[in-house]
């Protein structure tokens, strides 16, 4: 007949043998950890086949949720490099430059010679209107602010607006999937990271019990 000390062991055992196999996050599999080291601690002496078992059961677990969890970083951060480096590709995009360089010529021929004070709000009017009448005046506008004379007179606003009506739909629809995959991506990667660094500070703790336990055990001999 089983004392009440032995059913007190079975019982803790099991339930660390089924939280152990259970465990899936990183919290879960460090919350484990004290209790899989009382186990060992407390009952060595008295059944150390399941202690061992137990301790080796959650170092397997975590070395293994390390493994995966680094083969989740790498993948995801390959394919995050892999869309940060990824680029529009015009091919099939009608060439406008020769319309561009025209209208850039047409807006320096409108232009006054200097730019004052009187005309400024005048100029940058013109070519705000210009910004709003498409691709190509849009990419003339951003060629023009190249000059210095000119670069000063659009907000960073206007500009951006500039840019954004510069490039066709298929461009602008291949920039938003690429900030939202980037931003996925990020995410996963960001996660995986913070994962490994905790499981990391796990697996280095029961290291360090691993060689305090060894220690012990030598000079107790």
């Amino acid at each position: 007949m089983e004392t009440i000390s032995e059913i007190s062991i079975v019982e803790e055992h099991n339930n660390l043998f089924e939280g152990i196999n259970k465990a899936e996050t990183r919290e879960e599999i460090s919350n484990l950890y004290q209790g899989v080291k009382s186990f060992k601690d407390n009952y060595s002496e008295i059944d150390s086949v399941g202690a061992n078992r137990i301790y080796n059961q959650y170092s397997e677990k975590l070395n293994n949720m390390l493994e995966t969890n680094e083969e989740i970083y790498q993948e995801y951060n390959q394919k995050l490099e892999e869309v940060k480096n990824s680029q529009y590709s015009f091919k099939g995009e009608k060439d406008d430059t020769q319309a561009v360089n025209s209208k850039v010529l047409q807006l320096l021929a409108q232009m006054p010679k200097y730019v004052t004070q009187a005309n400024e709000s005048l100029i940058r009017n013109n070519l705000v209107k210009e910004v709003k009448s498409g691709i190509i005046g849009s990419k003339a506008v951003l060629q023009l602010l190249i000059y210095p004379a000119y670069s000063g007179l659009l907000t960073p606003d206007i500009k951006t607006r500039a840019l954004n009506s510069s490039k066709s739909e298929k461009q602008l629809k291949f920039e938003a999937n690429k900030e939202k995959a980037e931003k996925e991506l990020s995410s996963v990667v960001s996660k995986a990271y913070m994962r490994g660094y905790h499981l990391r500070k796990v697996a280095k703790r029961v290291n360090e019990d691993n060689k305090i336990s060894l220690w012990n055990n030598l000079i107790n001999r």
